[in-house]
């Protein structure tokens, strides 16, 4: 080696001492006789001696520290001299587990310890294999969160009735939430109460509970379900009429549902009181109001505006006021206020609905005359009159007639208007009576009392009218012409 003999006579050398750059040759002598040369030199070697390679190895967890059962957690190896393929041992708890070079699993428990043992594939290893560090797993185990919903005060309560809702809840973090859910819909805010006094009688009523611990099995928890058990609304209703004419007299009246089923209690504004019926008189328009309760629920109101329309104003004047049966004419000229629809009674049985009417009268007389107004909102009052019409009594005394038995002219009488009756007596020339009438409007037919047609001559007449306004016995000459 190097020039200098090493080694025992052997025909194999062995060394472990050798360096880089050693040169190695053999010098054989031979022991047989008759050789030209007794020794030879071989070919010279020179040695290449590579340094030894430690292996070493790291492993690290990601995520690091402390997490959940069930989470996935990765380690990998950082590592030196362990050559191109390097062969992996994954070993939990001094197990086997995997020979990737990442080792990923769900399946640890807290406190399982993993390591690695890594085999070099590098030339000169030493040793072959290296153990890494231990990592020590941190898993907190899956929490499930519990919330439970009360109400106070408990059980049905009362219509207006002002209810708190609470949470209680376990392993909600430090900041947990609060979803409340009315008939699933979202109501109130983030908060552990929740105050009402209008949820109805069957409504639902449950919690959300989302945690912010780290671990959680189930995220977010519900609460247990409240179903609402409420009395019916308070409803009171006014019965009524909503409008009405000046002067009429109205009754109203109230009645209740609901609630706890009463006794129920009323208390009306403008002074009415505590009655549940009025019957009066209202001078203006105005807005009644009644409120409601029964010793539980909160009071509960309903009004009635009752509108008092004024009423028309009905007048007139009538043209002429006065007249004679002889000329009975009389026209009415409205004079009304607030008026759409008129009706006029005369006083003679006769009526009218015209606005400006005209009337005749046929018998004299006094006459009331009444007009009916409405106005637009059905409103009626009434104003009076009267008319005067003067009784004229007239009659026509004939100076002869013609007792022929032809229909005309064949008797001797009064005729006229407004005749109520009369006493009529026919005397002969020389004085004596020939025909005494016995009814109030009996005729001479030129009979004498024995019903004999007495002869063509001048008669005398005596005639007294019942009624005639001069009170006057009227005498005068009457000429039979046959």
């Amino acid at each position: 080696m190097n020039g200098n003999p090493i080694g025992s006579n052997n025909a194999v050398y062995v060394s472990s001492s050798l360096v880089n750059g050693d040169q190695i040759r053999l010098k054989l002598t031979s022991s047989i006789v008759c050789v030209t040369a007794t020794s030879a030199f071989s070919n010279i070697i020179t040695v290449q001696v590579s340094q030894n390679i430690t292996p070493d190895v790291t492993i690290s967890v990601v995520p690091n520290g402390f997490v959940c059962d069930g989470d996935t957690l990765s380690f990998a190896a950082t590592y030196t001299g362990a050559g191109t393929s390097p062969v992996f041992d994954w070993r939990v708890n001094g197990v086997s587990s995997a020979i990737t070079p990442v080792f990923t699993t769900t399946q640890l428990n807290n406190g399982d310890q993993i390591d690695l043992i890594i085999g070099s594939s590098a030339f000169c290893a030493l040793p072959v294999t290296d153990t890494s560090n231990v990592i020590i797993v941190q898993i907190d185990p899956l929490l499930t969160p519990v919330v439970s919903i009360t109400a106070n005060p408990p059980g049905v309560f009362c219509d207006g009735t002002e209810i708190t809702y609470s949470a209680s809840g376990i392993l909600g973090g430090l900041n947990p939430s609060y979803q409340w859910l009315l008939n699933n819909v979202s109501v109130g805010s983030n908060s552990d109460t929740l105050i009402s006094d209008s949820f109805l009688n069957g409504d639902t009523l449950t919690l959300i509970y989302p945690s912010t611990e780290r671990c959680l099995a189930v995220n977010p928890v519900q609460s247990n379900l409240i179903i609402i058990e409420r009395y019916p609304d308070l409803v009171p209703e006014i019965t009524g009429p909503d409008e009405v004419c000046f002067g009429q007299e109205i009754t109203f009246s109230v009645s209740g549902t609901g609630g706890n089923g009463g006794p129920y209690h009323y208390q009306w504004n403008n002074g009415l009181g505590t009655a549940t019926g009025y019957t009066f008189v209202p001078i203006q328009t105005e807005t009644y109001i009644v409120a409601m309760n029964d010793s539980c629920s909160a009071k509960r109101y309903d009004s009635i505006t009752v509108i008092v329309n004024p009423l028309p104003e009905p007048a007139f004047t009538i043209s002429p006021t006065q007249a004679t049966i002889l000329n009975p004419f009389f026209d009415f000229v409205d004079a009304s206020l607030n008026t759409v629809t008129w009706y006029w009674t005369f006083g003679d049985n006769t009526s009218s609905t015209l606005q400006f009417p005209s009337h005749t009268y046929l018998v004299p007389g006094t006459f009331p005359v009444k007009l009916t107004a409405v106005s637009m909102e059905g409103c009626i009052d009434s104003t009076f009159g009267e008319v005067f019409v003067e009784n004229v009594v007239t009659f026509y005394i004939p100076n002869s007639f013609t007792p022929n038995g032809d229909g005309i002219n064949d008797n001797f009488g009064v005729t006229g208007y407004s005749v109520e009756g009369y006493d009529l007596s026919i005397w002969g020339r020389w004085g004596q009576p020939i025909f005494i009438s016995e009814g109030p409007y009996d005729q001479w037919d030129g009979l004498d009392e024995n019903g004999k047609p007495l002869p063509e001559g001048v008669y005398v007449y005596q005639l007294k009218v019942t009624n005639d306004p001069d009170k006057k016995v009227r005498t005068g000459t009457v000429t039979l012409i046959r």
